[in-house]
């Protein structure tokens, strides 16, 4: 677990967002949404938490490979094997790279589905350990 620090920036809807203060470790991570150099992270919550909290976090580490490799791996996975089949099943090349295409686009979904799933497991391991009230 890798600990960082923030401040609650706003609290809506049961959520909470938090700005990070950029350590080296988060250009890798993924897990926040960047806003140019800010690094903001929203995590469920808890219901103690107040807008201007300084907070300590614990985040888990090495999920950049996990997310990678869904992100990536898996719509050329399905390219590839949409090329394999349009090539043994049609003979025109439109409709081989057509195949192959619509093969990538269901691999994207997918991938963007299972991506998702990971990314809320991912987020809830996160646990505040301090918070310093404004």
């Amino acid at each position: 677990m890798r600990i960082e620090t923030g401040e609650v920036e706003e609290i809506r809807r049961g959520w909470v967002k938090i700005k990070l203060g950029g350590s080296s470790f988060c250009d890798e991570c993924k897990l926040c949404s960047n806003r140019g150099d800010e690094k903001i992270l929203e995590i469920p919550d808890t219901g103690s938490l107040q807008v201007g909290d300084k907070v300590k976090l614990s985040m888990p580490e090495g999920k950049m490979a996990v997310f990678s490799l869904l992100s990536f791996g898996l719509p050329l996975l399905f390219l590839l094997a949409g090329a394999v089949l349009g090539f043994s099943f049609f003979k025109q090349e439109g409709l081989q790279a057509l195949s192959a295409l619509g093969m990538l686009i269901i691999g994207v979904f997918i991938a963007m589905g299972i991506s998702r799933s990971k990314w809320k497991k991912t987020v809830s391991k996160v646990e505040i350990i301090e918070v310093a009230r404004k």
